[in-house]
């Protein structure tokens, strides 16, 4: 994969990249008032979002697009509404096909 791309993430997978940029799907669980929510991804893991103050979540299921931290605390760059009734099975598909080498030259 280039550099430049931006990897499509379950939980499982976030943690390996640290300190990059990824994109992550999931159901929003919960959002507190100090600008973070949970998001439930969609292998079942939790990762903590730091939003800020122009981010706004219109429905249940997201992408966060943003930089892993540490393993489970994502800092959000941009959150894309998806809907609010999604299969995450198929959420989940797609991250591990993105990781898979079969599938390189697509992604």
């Amino acid at each position: 994969m280039a550099d430049h791309v931006t990897p499509r993430v379950n939980f499982a997978q976030h943690s390996k990249f640290v300190g990059r940029t990824v994109r992550v799907a999931g159901k929003v669980k919960k959002t507190n008032h100090d600008q973070t929510l949970v998001l439930e991804c969609s292998d079942g893991g939790e990762i903590l979002a730091k939003m800020s103050m122009e981010h706004q979540v219109d429905t249940a299921f997201v992408e966060l697009i943003g930089q892993v931290l540490e393993p489970g605390v994502l800092k959000v760059r941009a959150v894309i509404s998806l809907s609010d009734d999604m299969d995450t099975k198929i959420l989940n598909y797609v991250a591990e096909l993105w990781h898979d080498p079969k599938y390189e030259s697509m992604f």
